[in-house]
């Protein structure tokens, strides 16, 4: 309260000086007294004191990083395939875009099948999870090279089962595919 009054004492100083200066009219003189008259009553009457600054408490407690174990990698020792038994390290077809350039494990259903018999390569595809002209599906590729290396025709003998296939994520023509080579590539699911 005291403060509050000293601050409109110190701004009706102000104005009152402001004021008989305009009414004698502005001169250099009396911008002078003003001024005088305005710095001796601001020293003698500061409204407030001036403001001590206050150290901020410091804190008691060290927090220390979180360190999780490894895990472990893959078991390849028997046919240089990890071992996908685990689901943990399996990859649902539809996420598998987020592993583009990995070499991951995608698990899915096969949904529909192609023998493109007449094009360069003669590719066989499964289609995992949605099956052509779906964009959202996603691709195994057997080349023709490798086809007889797979049980009965790989377009029946997949078809409808529920496979986990182990390969790098590759795009072509905005669809995502694994492309094997061997059986050992692919599991079969329950």
């Amino acid at each position: 309260m005291v403060v509050k009054k000293a601050f409109f004492m110190f701004l009706f100083v102000i104005i009152a000086g402001c004021l008989n200066a305009c009414r004698q009219g502005v001169t250099e003189e009396n911008i002078q007294i003003a001024m005088t008259y305005v710095a001796e009553t601001q020293s003698v009457q500061s409204p407030t004191p001036a403001p001590t600054s206050t150290p901020l408490p410091q804190p008691s407690v060290t927090i220390a990083p979180t360190v999780l174990p490894p895990t472990p990698a893959p078991d390849t020792a028997s046919s240089g395939v990890p071992d996908i038994a685990s689901s943990d390290s399996d990859v649902s077809w539809q996420d598998a875009h987020f592993y583009f350039g990995e070499t991951v494990t995608v698990c899915g259903p096969v949904v529909g099948t192609h023998f493109a018999s007449g094009s360069n390569g003669k590719p066989t595809f499964l289609n995992i999870g949605e099956d052509y002209p779906s964009r959202d599906r996603f691709v195994v590729v057997i080349w023709g090279d490798n086809r007889d290396d797979f049980p009965d025709t790989p377009e029946n003998y997949y078809l409808g089962k529920e496979i986990c296939i182990t390969g790098e994520i590759e795009e072509y023509d905005g669809l995502y595919q694994i492309e094997i080579e061997r059986p050992a590539d692919i599991k079969m699911g329950d």
